[in-house]
């Protein structure tokens, strides 16, 4: 039983990478009693999608004390930072769980010929090397967006007091037009 899948393996910028469609059904066939579990580890919010995969190739107990736990399993982790490409524009999360499973299943030694790293990953990479990095923004422009973001008077007011707390972290002037912004803001939800 040949898990590096070397046949199925495509050329990518001169390594050998087995696509992870590849990897699941080998698993599939050749584990019968595996399971792969997936799961959302960042904030469903969160414009950064984290997830990671475990592999159990065999769902067969053991005993370790008194304890009963699985005999082997193999994890995988991928992030994606939504609109960071185009099929992140719309697929983060979907992109970010075959990523995990791809590399659970790599750590499982299935599908690993030149490397763990699969092509998203290397085009990733590549990608941001060639990419603008984005300027930073200040703390007034973060305030701003967040009061802007605001969905109602409740998170305004957390705003308007995280700022009587933290005012010697503005210019007076950045301080008066957040204040402003609030109010302005608040306005629009009463009216």
């Amino acid at each position: 039983m040949d898990k590096s899948l070397k046949e199925k393996a495509i050329d990518f910028k001169g390594k050998l990478y087995v696509q992870v469609a590849d990897r699941i059904k080998y698993f599939n066939d050749n584990y019968p009693k595996g399971y792969i579990l997936t799961q959302l580890l960042s904030d469903p919010d969160s414009s950064t999608i984290i997830m990671i995969a475990i592999v159990v190739p065999n769902d067969i107990k053991e005993f370790e004390g008194n304890e009963m736990k699985n005999k082997r399993q193999f994890t995988g982790h991928a992030q994606e930072v939504i609109g960071s490409s185009f099929i992140n524009k719309t697929s983060a999360m979907e992109n970010a769980e075959t990523s995990a499973v791809g590399r659970a299943l790599a750590m499982m030694g299935i599908g690993v010929v030149d490397g763990i790293a699969s092509i998203d990953e290397i085009n990733k990479a590549t990608n941001r090397e060639k990419a603008p990095v984005a300027p930073k923004l200040t703390a007034y422009q973060k305030m701003v967006t967040s009061i802007k973001d605001a969905k109602d008077e409740e998170a305004l007011g957390r705003i308007k007091s995280w700022l009587v707390e933290h005012k010697d972290s503005f210019k007076e002037t950045e301080l008066e037009k957040l204040q402003n912004l609030i109010d302005e803001e608040k306005d629009g939800f009463t009216s």
